[in-house]
């Protein structure tokens, strides 16, 4: 039997969701603020260590690092960035060497996906499925623990 791994990016939530209405003089942190999201701006008390790259010879100032814990955060995220005309990136495990997860250069609007790192297992159908932010070593032993099941891969 087979098992299938479905990666879930959650950027396709921007699919669904509703345009962003503009209240007169509104800004950019207004946005994400109406939508609740989580989010870290330059001067967030963790600011500097969710912008350290794995590589520290390519560090990377984002405008604003989001923090969701629901596909509904990321699109507003998305649409509150596009909206202000800003560029999105998502970061998953952030372990690119050239920093790509922090968008590889800087003034980007960073979607860490950290909080979204649900793994569930189908048994019957033998599909796990796996949010944006998990890691192999916490997949791997999700699929495990759930189902008996090995996923191949490096050490841990």
């Amino acid at each position: 039997m087979k098992l299938i791994i479905l990666c879930l990016s959650y950027l396709s939530a921007i699919v669904v969701a509703k345009p962003v209405s503009l209240r007169r003089n509104q800004t950019f942190a207004d946005c994400l603020g109406a939508a609740n999201v989580p989010v870290n701006f330059a001067n967030s008390p963790n600011f500097d260590t969710l912008k350290t790259p794995f590589n520290l010879r390519t560090q990377f100032t984002p405008l604003v690092i989001t923090l969701p814990t629901t596909s509904q955060h990321v699109a507003a995220t998305i649409n509150c960035a596009t909206t202000y005309k800003l560029r999105v990136t998502a970061r998953g495990g952030g372990h690119s060497y050239a920093a790509f997860g922090l968008g590889g250069e800087d003034g980007h609007v960073i979607v860490d996906l950290q909080m979204m790192h649900d793994v569930v297992y189908d048994s019957r159908t033998t599909i796990a499925t796996v949010g944006g932010g998990a890691r192999l070593g916490n997949i791997a032993q999700s699929i495990y623990d759930q189902g008996k099941r090995a996923l191949p891969h490096g050490k841990l």
